[in-house]
């Protein structure tokens, strides 16, 4: 029970800090994406490599953890989510490629430059949008493992207005992420308002998608709504989180940057919190009426033990590192300006 304990919370740690981390790296994206300036490309492109990227080791050691932990439920993951799973790699792959190529390519030219940067922000926008998908389907219930047919056993689960939703919202949270941790990266006036405008535009998106989650979870046949209200734990995180928008918009607007990225990540752990209390110990949800739960789809004790320790030896060496990378990359704090 005690190795239990460890894997799970590993996962749940490296899940939520994927989020928190990885995220804001996606969302830098797909805010270039949708509008930028030449300053304010300068500011993302320095702010996300290398700190950003390092931070999608945590999706790595989350699917190892899935894959020897919890092996029914990764199997039912990569069978029926393969579809969304597979485009959400190669986002995360094409994006990656593109920006050291965009940075490191030993000719930039301005067409290879146009190109590279094109991949980027699409790429980043379909690892945000699938990522939402894919934990959409875990938690609509369509999820057949016996299906009949193609369609049935692999579209129906999340090609559907509740995943596709909160595939938006997902987009939503991690370009807001992204640009509350950018308003700190330079010093340079013009470019902190980009942020601080981007900020207020993506909160205000989020809060309206979420809306939309919550329809789209009705026409769907999923009861979010009654979930919600029947749990007082997940009930008390949302109420946190829709308590403190009005603060949150007064720090972005006064540009504090050490408090509006506390709020912005707790922002973001109230509504994953919720999310988690809301579904455990239910990790998938089926479309017989059942699930496959955590604790019931483990793997053998002895697996755990060695995954455990492994878990644990591994942070003492990962984690000062990742502090280390810090220090020496951003240890100088923000740029005076572009």
């Amino acid at each position: 029970m005690f190795m239990y304990i460890v894997v799970l919370s590993f996962l749940l740690l490296s899940l939520l800090l994927y989020a928190l981390l990885g995220g804001a790296d996606f969302g830098a994206g797909v805010i270039q994406l949708l509008s930028t300036t030449p300053k304010a490309e300068k500011v993302i492109g320095r702010a996300i490599g290398p700190i950003w990227e390092a931070n999608h080791m945590w999706l790595v050691i989350a699917v190892v953890i899935s894959f020897m932990g919890f092996p029914a439920i990764f199997k039912v993951v990569s069978t029926a989510l393969h579809i969304p799973v597979f485009i959400l790699l190669l986002g995360i792959i094409f994006r990656g490629t593109a920006y050291a190529f965009k940075h490191y390519d030993a000719i930039k030219d301005e067409k290879s430059q146009l190109m590279y940067h094109r991949v980027f922000v699409w790429g980043s926008l379909v690892s945000t949008l699938f990522i939402g998908i894919t934990f959409g389907a875990m938690s609509l219930g369509k999820i057949d493992p016996n299906a009949a047919d193609f369609y049935t056993g692999y579209i129906a689960p999340w090609f559907n207005f509740f995943s596709i939703s909160v595939g938006f919202l997902t987009t939503a949270l991690f370009a807001f992420l992204a640009a509350v941790y950018l308003i700190g990266e330079n010093e340079d006036p013009e470019v902190k308002d980009f942020f601080i405008a981007k900020a207020w535009k993506w909160l205000l998106a989020s809060v309206a998608i979420g809306i939309v989650v919550f329809v789209a979870a009705y026409v769907d046949g999923l009861p979010l709504f009654n979930e919600l209200i029947s749990s007082p734990l997940s009930m008390l995180a949302i109420g946190f989180a829709a308590g403190s928008l009005p603060l949150m918009f007064s720090t972005i607007r006064k540009g504090k940057v050490v408090l509006a990225r506390l709020m912005a990540g707790a922002q973001t752990v109230l509504i994953l919190g919720a999310w988690l209390l809301l579904h455990y110990p239910h990790a998938i949800m089926l479309s017989n009426g059942g699930s496959l739960d955590l604790y019931d789809s483990r793997a053998p004790d002895a697996t755990l033990a060695v995954l455990g320790w492994a878990l644990l030896l591994g942070s003492l060496f990962i984690l000062p590192a990742l502090g280390y990378l810090y220090v020496v990359f951003k240890g100088h704090g923000p740029e005076e300006s572009i």
